[in-house]
């Protein structure tokens, strides 16, 4: 009997103990696993959100960049006209990058009226694509010019506003301030020109600039 009562005692204290140190202890493990888990969950689904509100900033980034080039192009692509365009093909000269230019030394006018001019005979402001481009237009500029100096307005400008710089040319494509067309740093003035007597680089002035400029035959006119 004695040696039965001492092991009901050892069980009814490893029940005791089981019930007050180890069970408690087991479900602090768990509670403490979870807790973990619940925070390691919460930390990926933060990474994940974060991931997709960067991948939808750029997404609404490339769309208002794209409208806005849409903007420019739709108005440039109604004032095609190309009947027009041939009608002064005799005025038109073909350099050796296939393109058809209009120089108009005669008629200075700030870039605004330029562009308008240019127009007005169903073409654009001349657009040099590359620095190949730029060579034989400026070549053939130099070779015209009369006098020291003359500026030539192309069709790029800024469309930036509060303080963004944004140049683009006539269809809405853009000309980058690191572009190695500009003879030095963008210097962020409005509008965009070379000079006949200095090399074949791009430069900016203020738009109201009164200067010659060169007109191209629009490329779905060939």
């Amino acid at each position: 009997m004695p040696k039965r009562s001492q092991v009901e005692k050892k069980s009814k204290f490893s029940r005791i103990a089981l019930t007050t140190i180890v069970i408690p202890l087991v479900l602090c493990v768990i509670l403490s696993f979870v807790s973990t888990c619940f925070l390691i969950v919460k930390l990926i689904m933060n990474d994940m959100s974060a991931m997709e509100n960067a991948k939808m900033n750029a997404r609404l980034d490339y769309l208002t960049k794209l409208t806005e080039r849409q903007q420019l192009l739709i108005p440039y692509k109604l004032s095609i006209n190309c009947t027009l365009a041939h009608s002064y093909s005799a005025n038109l000269t073909q350099l050796s990058n296939g393109k058809k230019y209009l120089f108009s030394f005669t008629n200075e006018a700030a870039w605004a009226v330029a562009n308008e001019n240019c127009k007005g005979m169903g073409l654009h402001l001349a657009t040099p694509r590359d620095h190949d481009d730029l060579i034989k237009i400026w070549r053939e500029a130099k070779k015209r010019s009369t006098r020291y100096g003359d500026g030539m307005w192309l069709s790029a400008r800024n469309y930036g506003s509060g303080g963004k710089y944004e140049v683009r040319w006539h269809d809405g494509s853009e000309l980058q301030e690191n572009s190695t067309l500009w003879r030095n740093e963008a210097d962020k003035k409005s509008c965009v020109y070379f000079y006949t007597y200095k090399t074949e680089k791009l430069n900016s002035a203020t738009c109201t600039s009164e200067t010659p400029f060169i007109c191209e035959l629009p490329s779905e006119c060939y």
